[in-house]
């Protein structure tokens, strides 16, 4: 059996793209745990995660700079302590080439991003003149000062072409840049995808997945329940017999919220009315093949069978006339003593059908999630109210 978290709709019209700033500071981030969080949740939603070229080589770019400033750094500081010791008592800190680092580090990222199961998309080639105009304008991503946004344009184009080619009806863009937020942008992105996600780091987006995977779970769960629900409702006869046969019922039960005036003597008849509810104990993954055991609430007709309660003859005990009303008490004494007696009834109008909610527990055999067969194991009366009230 599978968390219920593995059972997820497939093929859901959502991808993720990276953009350079969610890998910002890629000697931490790099071994930041939401990396693999991201990998499981995209592998259950089964969508696409992306990036860009431009993003993998500014990537290298920005961490060769930032290994030359930290080995100045870290020159910095060997020759201050080497200031505290004598000419005979010099440190000798192992030498670090910046070159050799920048390779090691040029020759792991593809192997990580594979790892996460980033997709690497080539540049949109954005036509130069639609770059200029957009730089002239100061369109966004272009900033209002400056010259910058070159770069995020042309991987804004890129992640939106590629949701115009996947058909997406979402788009979560990670990018720590305000220049994505603006409504222009967001304008201008509907011409591609009818929605677009901005989320400023990766944990930001995990908790956008993580709501999209709840939902799907719960949407999945809810198809499921539905199918049990079908499968069991056409289980009526069988349910109906083991009622018939297994089950019996406290005259208290039966009798509560019902008008019946007599002895409950016995069930006539039974009958089936609905599955109001119905939930796997365990939701079986699509291979499995074996029992699975559901409860379900069921709603059933009982037909009883009752022995009214002898009540006296009700006489006339009221003459009306011209004049107001006045008791005639002519035939009291004998309408006492009938009572006393029993000489004679009436039965009162009972209404003898009453629905009652029942506790199902039960076995049903699943293969490859169709369900095939159903073994009843209790069907018991919902006792907890009369629990309550006594």
């Amino acid at each position: 059996m599978t968390s219920e978290k593995e059972k997820i709709i497939p093929d859901r019209p959502t991808a993720v793209f990276i953009e350079t700033s969610a890998f910002y500071n890629p000697v931490a981030k790099l071994k930041n745990p939401e990396w693999s969080q991201l990998k499981e949740i995209a592998d259950l939603l089964k969508i696409k995660i992306y990036t860009s070229k431009l993003v993998v080589d500014e990537l290298c770019q920005n961490s060769a700079e930032g290994i030359g400033s930290d080995l100045q750094r870290l020159n910095s500081i060997s020759r201050s302590l080497n200031g505290y010791l004598f000419d005979d008592q010099q440190l000798d800190l192992p030498a670090a080439k910046r070159e050799d680092i920048v390779a090691q580090f040029k020759d792991r990222l593809p192997r990580f991003i594979a790892d996460v199961g980033i997709e690497v998309l080539p540049n949109f080639n954005v036509p130069m003149e639609k770059l200029l105009e957009m730089s002239v304008k100061k369109t966004p991503p272009f900033e209002a000062k400056g010259e910058k946004g070159f770069r995020d344009s042309i991987i804004l184009f890129t992640a939106m072409e590629k949701a115009k080619e996947d058909k997406l009806r979402s788009l979560i863009l990670v990018a720590d840049d305000q220049g994505y937020r603006q409504e222009q942008v967001l304008s201008c992105a509907k011409d591609f995808v009818p929605q677009l996600l901005i989320c400023s780091s990766l944990g930001e987006a995990l908790g956008f997945l993580n709501n999209l995977l709840d939902r799907a779970v719960q949407k999945y769960l809810a198809a499921q329940e539905d199918e049990l629900i079908r499968f069991i409702s056409d289980k009526k006869n069988e349910i109906e017999e083991f009622i018939q046969n297994a089950v019996s019922f406290p005259p208290s039960f039966l009798m509560r919220d019902a008008p019946i005036y007599g002895t409950i003597q016995s069930i006539k008849s039974i009958q089936l009315k609905g599955v109001e509810s119905a939930v796997f104990d365990r939701i079986p993954e699509k291979e499995y093949k074996g029992d699975v055991k559901v409860s379900c609430d069921v709603l059933v007709e009982l037909n009883l069978d009752v022995e009214p309660f002898k009540f006296p003859q009700v006489r006339k005990l009221w003459v009306r006339g011209a004049k107001p009303a006045v008791p005639n008490l002519s035939g009291l004494s004998k309408l006492l003593a009938d009572s006393l007696t029993g000489n004679t009834s009436v039965p009162m109008t009972t209404e003898n059908k009453v629905l009652k909610k029942l506790r199902m527990q039960a076995f049903v055999y699943s293969e490859e999630q169709k369900y095939l067969n159903l073994r009843i194991e209790s069907i018991t009366p919902d006792l907890q109210m009369m629990d309550l009230f006594g």
